[in-house]
């Protein structure tokens, strides 16, 4: 359904080597055949094992985190409103969590600035990254006050570990 090719779509994302398998799933949910989007969901999405059939439990480790974390009201106007601004964040697809009953009690919420006398840090971003936005990156530089942003002009998440040898090894120079 809508939510399981989202879901496809959202996780082969994140990296470049499940592209062109979302592609293959795609033309096939096109034909009438669902297979690959649902291997692509549970396998990928949702952590489950081919093999056993279990699940990973990460996707509800981030669910609990991020729900303890976050400060949601329970009024269905500021779902729609999150809904509209994740759309905004996300041009393809986006998603939205609801309620958690836990609240975190050490959460950190800011501020997030860096004093000019710290040692600076080093943001890293890609133009295209389709799971976390470039001026996501931009906002996190301006917002830090003493940072750099290194940034990869291509696509995939995430620019350091093997997907550009320069930013590997500015990075690596910066550590």
């Amino acid at each position: 359904d809508g939510d399981d090719l989202n879901a496809a779509a959202v996780v082969t994302m994140y990296a470049k080597q499940f592209w062109p398998v979302l592609a293959v799933g795609l033309a096939s949910a096109a034909a009438g055949d669902g297979t690959v989007i649902r291997a692509i969901v549970d396998e990928l999405f949702y952590g489950r094992d081919p093999d056993t059939g279990t699940y990973d439990p990460g996707s509800d480790r981030f669910v609990a985190i991020y729900g303890a974390e976050a400060h949601w009201p329970s009024d269905v106007g500021t779902y729609v409103r999150e809904g509209e601004q994740a759309w905004g964040a996300f041009d393809h697809a986006y998603f939205n969590h609801g309620l958690w009953p836990a609240t975190a009690q050490d959460a950190y919420e800011g501020p997030f600035h860096v004093k000019g006398s710290a040692p600076t840090p080093l943001v890293v971003d890609t133009t295209y990254d389709p799971a976390t936005p470039y001026r996501g990156g931009l906002r996190l530089v301006r917002e830090l006050g003493n940072a750099r942003l290194l940034t990869m002009r291509g696509d995939g998440h995430t620019a350091y570990g093997g997907n550009s040898p320069c930013i590997d090894a500015a990075v690596d120079a910066y550590l």
